[in-house]
């Protein structure tokens, strides 16, 4: 597959939101359908009612190419994405509850049903793994979940989580050294196996 169309580098990446601040079309929709998806996800995580997440994404995007210009500079694409979309969501929460404060967003890892082909591929011993943890990481507090998930299932270094959930760099690898341990005393595992089930078990 041509590496231009679907960049996976850091330099890439950064290519790709250069040529899009300087109003290239095509660049900015191959922004939107390589993140789309994992934007939704993410989303869908603080509210399951997918009208309201649709049209915060859509204004995610809107404003981005209507404000292309005064963007900065990013080499974490994906990092400053989700940052654009929990900023949206927290604040159009905000405005359709005026009356009640809300500081933050409330992070949940309760997963969707995962296609009866993945379960029956996973084999019944492993998807029994994978709901165990699924429930013990439901146990964790909101902005664990949300750590995890984004380091284990979105991929992103200890920087692009300190830049989404505006917080220090110890403080991401201190919180994300807790909740690991609290999971690994719940889910008796080889830290390999444990490690393999995090991204199947947060889907």
């Amino acid at each position: 597959m041509n590496n231009e169309l679907q960049p996976t580098t850091v330099d890439e990446q950064s290519l790709l939101w250069s040529r899009f601040k300087n109003g290239d079309s095509l660049a900015f929709g191959q922004l939107v359908t390589q993140h789309y998806k994992l934007l939704y996800n993410y989303a869908t995580k603080f509210s399951k009612d997918s009208a309201f997440v649709e049209d915060c994404l859509q204004e995610v995007f809107l404003d981005l190419w209507y404000n292309r210009a005064s963007l900065s500079e990013t080499v974490f694409v994906k990092a400053y994405l989700l940052t654009a979309v929990r900023n949206r969501l927290l604040k159009a929460l905000r405005r359709a509850d005026f009356f009640r404060p809300i500081d933050d967003l409330t992070f949940s890892a309760d997963a969707v049903e995962r296609p009866v082909e993945e379960v029956l591929i996973a084999g019944e011993h492993q998807e029994e793994q994978v709901r165990h943890l699924q429930r013990s990481i439901l146990q964790l507090t909101p902005r664990q979940q949300e750590i995890i998930y984004l380091r284990f299932y979105q991929h992103l270094n200890n920087d692009e989580i300190a830049q989404l959930l505006t917080i220090s760099r110890p403080a991401v690898a201190n919180l994300l050294s807790i909740s690991l341990k609290e999971l690994r005393k719940k889910i008796q595992l080889p830290i390999v196996v444990f490690v393999l089930l995090l991204g199947p078990a947060l889907r």
